[in-house]
């Protein structure tokens, strides 16, 4: 079952989707929320950045995770996250790590598709196409999960 900290995970990244379209342009004022409270130096978003990472460490410290987000190499864990490598024992809250280079949170663990629910930050890709997803996403599989972030 998972921690009350990664349920408040999903919780803050499910209030940032339309669940009406499964998917979500997001506002240049919510991206500056993202990149800004991300952990990072960061002052407002960056139009050439990719933000799936950004956003997964943003709604892990929404939920009171001792993460942040550092450009080049990805989300740093504090006390109360735990680094897990490969993609066994998947549960809700979690942020994924999946190849080629994305994060997502899980909203349910994949089940007989493979593919696990997920709400994927930068669905639409770099620039200034500021798209988000819920749901199935056929590009990550769970084979394509290389490690996760679990929140305690």
């Amino acid at each position: 079952m998972p921690s009350i900290r990664a349920q408040w995970v999903r919780y803050y990244a499910e209030c940032e989707m339309n669940f009406k379209t499964g998917q979500r342009t997001v506002c240049s004022e919510d991206m500056d929320r993202y990149f800004v409270m991300c952990g990072g130096p960061y002052k407002a978003h960056d139009h050439s950045t990719s933000w799936c990472g950004i956003f997964a460490t943003y709604v892990m410290r929404q939920a009171g995770a001792d993460a942040y987000w550092k450009m080049g190499k990805g989300i740093q864990c504090g006390s109360n996250v735990e680094l897990i490598m490969g993609n066994s024992g998947l549960d809700e809250g979690d942020v994924v790590w999946a190849t080629p280079n994305h994060y997502f949170i899980i909203v349910w663990p994949p089940g007989n598709s493979g593919v696990p629910w997920a709400i994927h930050g930068n669905y639409g890709g770099a620039g200034a196409n500021h798209v988000m997803f819920y749901g199935f996403h056929p590009k990550y599989p769970v084979s394509a999960i290389k490690q996760y972030y679990r929140v305690w």
